[in-house]
């Protein structure tokens, strides 16, 4: 803990300037009508991008770590949005009494629209 009064204390701001690879840093003083009045510390931090140079990148040469995930993900979530559009489009048909009445899963379709033709 601090040991001074809070009248002695200095007010300050910090500025952070957040990228993709890095993080800049700066302490700035603040007078007592809290105008910025001293540039006290600044400094950046770096980080590894996890993958090769970006002419790599750029080149097909190397790819992100989670690429394989993501795409995986993607095929995932672009299955199940087509069977939900089937789902939807079968109940709507349904509810306008253009298809038997049945389940919407995937079997059941199957059935009736094998039965109508």
């Amino acid at each position: 803990m601090d040991a001074k009064p809070e009248s002695q204390r200095k007010s300050y701001l910090l500025g952070l300037d957040i990228g993709v690879q890095s993080v800049g840093w700066a302490v700035i003083d603040l007078d007592d009508a809290e105008k910025p009045c001293r540039l006290r510390r600044t400094g950046v931090r770096c980080f590894d991008s996890g993958v090769g140079s970006e002419t790599q990148i750029e080149m097909g040469k190397d790819e992100p770590p989670g690429a394989k995930r993501r795409q995986a993900r993607q095929q995932r979530r672009q299955l199940w949005r087509r069977a939900q559009r089937q789902r939807r489009v079968f109940r709507a048909l349904q509810d306008a009494a253009l298809l038997p009445a049945g389940s919407p899963d995937a079997q059941s379709r199957d059935r009736i629209l094998r039965k109508l033709d």
